[in-house]
């Protein structure tokens, strides 16, 4: 999120609602953003790395950046790969977590999902 002249007052008054006045968590009518985990590990390495989609993506957006990617791309590509690795082991060894009921009914409803 970028916090700038026009954000930090929203913010800002979300929170002090919040902490002051009991608010709710979302304001009426917004959705929590969806996210989906990568499925395999070929989605694990391009969401990390530039790999791709995202080596065109990046390439357009932060040109600098591959540039010298590709200038270090002996350092760049093991490192790369390495926490591709590692975020697909995360995923693949991930515990659900199961709340008891006193944490539930503090924490009040469940938000909506965007899909």
């Amino acid at each position: 999120m970028q916090m700038g002249e026009v954000t930090v007052p929203a913010v800002w008054e979300h929170i002090r609602r919040f902490m002051e006045e009991d608010g709710p968590h979302l304001a009426p009518g917004e959705v929590l953003q969806s996210f989906y985990p990568p499925k395999g590990f070929l989605q694990c390495m391009v969401a990390t790395g530039p790999y791709g989609k995202n080596f065109r993506t990046w390439w357009r957006d932060y040109p600098l950046f591959m540039v010298m990617g590709l200038v270090f791309f002996p350092i760049v590509f093991p490192l790369m790969t390495l926490v591709g690795i590692f975020s697909w082991l995360s995923y693949k060894t991930a515990v659900p977590i199961k709340w008891s009921a006193a944490v539930l009914a503090a924490v009040g409803p469940a938000l909506k999902q965007a899909k």
